[in-house]
C-alpha cells in the first residue's frame, strides 16, 4: 500500500535587451516550490507493518543568462548559462534487520541540480541551402540522487557526489536539390563522476550510466 502526493508551483519570466543590432542579452529566472508527501505500508517477514511517512518541501530559483551576437544575417553566435533541478523526495526506511548502525526511519532527500554552460554558433550557407550548427558544452551536476545500498539488501536514496559532462555537438543540414533534405549530426560527451562516497557504487572517474561517449545521426527526406 503506497501513496505519493506531489504539488509544484512555479513562476517564470525573462527579458531581453538589444545593445545594438549585433548584441542581445537575455536574463531569466524560474521560481519553484515543491511539496512531496509519501506514505507506504510495508509488510513481510523483515518489515512487517512498517510505514514510510515523510514530507519534503523545497523552494528555489533557477536563473538563466543568454548572450547573442549576430555577425551577419547568416551567422549567429551565442553563449548561455542555465540552472536546472530534479525534484527530491522521501526515501524508504532501513529496518533493524540491517543492524543498529544503519537502521533508520524514512527521511527526505533534496533535489539535485545542475549548471549547464554552452557556447555555440548557427549559420546559413550556400544561399540558404545549407545550415551548419555547432556547440561546446559543460554540465556540472551536484547533490546527485543516488542509492546507498546495504549488505542486508535494503537501500536508501541520498544526495551524494558530483558529476561533470563536457563535449560538443555538430549538425549539418543541406538541400542539394529541390525536395531533398539531408541531415547529419555527431556528438561527443565525456561524462564522469567527480567524487567518492561510501556505500555508493559509482566512484570518482566512473562514466555516467546511460550517457554514450559518441552519438551520431543521419537522415534523408524527400518531398
Amino acid at each position: 500500500q503506497a501513496e505519493l502526493d506531489v504539488k509544484e508551483k512555479a513562476l517564470f519570466g525573462e527579458a531581453s535587451y538589444a545593445f545594438s543590432d549585433q548584441w542581445t542579452l537575455t536574463l531569466g529566472a524560474r521560481w519553484f516550490n515543491t511539496d512531496i508527501r509519501r506514505y507506504s505500508l510495508d509488510e513481510g517477514i523483515v518489515a512487517d507493518g512498517t510505514t514510510t511517512v515523510g514530507d519534503n518541501d523545497e523552494t528555489g530559483v533557477n536563473p538563466k543568462v543568454l548572450l547573442d551576437y549576430y555577425l551577419s544575417e547568416d551567422v549567429h553566435f551565442y553563449g548561455s548559462a542555465t540552472k536546472g533541478y530534479r525534484n527530491g523526495g522521501v526515501s524508504s526506511f532501513i529496518p533493524e534487520f540491517c543492524g543498529e548502525d544503519v537502521a533508520a526511519p524514512s527521511a527526505p532527500y533534496d533535489s539535485d541540480s545542475l549548471w549547464s554552460y554552452e557556447l555555440g554558433a548557427k549559420s546559413t550557407l550556400a544561399e540558404g541551402s545549407t545550415y551548419l550548427n555547432g556547440a561546446l558544452f559543460r554540465i556540472d551536476w551536484d547533490d546527485i540522487q543516488q542509492a546507498r545500498r546495504y549488505a542486508c539488501g535494503f537501500s536508501q536514496i541520498i544526495n551524494a557526489g558530483k558529476a561533470r559532462s563536457t563535449g560538443f555537438e555538430l549538425e549539418l543540414i543541406t538541400i542539394p536539390t529541390e525536395g531533398l533534405t539531408l541531415d547529419f549530426g555527431v556528438g561527443y560527451a565525456d561524462a564522469k563522476i567527480r567524487s567518492d562516497n561510501p556505500g555508493i557504487i559509482p566512484q570518482d572517474g566512473d562514466r555516467l550510466l546511460q550517457v554514450p561517449e559518441w552519438t551520431g545521426s543521419a537522415s534523408a527526406n524527400y518531398d
